[in-house]
């Protein structure tokens, strides 16, 4: 089990590394819903493309707010817990809008939403 301080660290290097690499949120489209939802209908969790940003925010961009998420996947569509479960944040994302992980943790992620402003 990673330590508080450990993923501070951590996610402080992945915002540093996400700044030098200009990285951007990935901005969802309807197909891309429609895509994830008909894996999770078939049991399968999706390969989300979302990129992690850590505490960076990148120019152009503004986080409007954060989705908590479990990322075990061991159930689809019950996380057991107060994460939304894969099925449940798929549901609830918006097509237009962009989404990256903004903080990890070893069960959990915090997905950001943003806007391109």
């Amino acid at each position: 089990m990673m330590s508080l301080q450990a993923i501070q660290q951590l996610n402080e290097e992945i915002a540093a590394k996400a700044a030098a690499e200009r990285a951007e949120p990935f901005r969802v489209q309807p197909e891309d819903c429609e895509r994830w939802a008909e894996s999770i209908s078939r049991g399968i969790a999706p390969r989300i493309p979302f990129p992690n940003l850590g505490s960076y925010e990148p120019e152009g961009w503004e986080l409007l707010e954060e989705l908590f998420v479990d990322k075990t996947g061991f159930n689809l569509h019950d996380a057991g817990g107060p994460a939304m479960s894969i099925a449940e944040f798929i549901d609830a994302l918006e097509p237009g809008f962009g989404y990256a992980i903004v903080e990890e943790g070893p069960f959990q992620i915090y997905i950001g939403k943003f806007q391109e402003v």
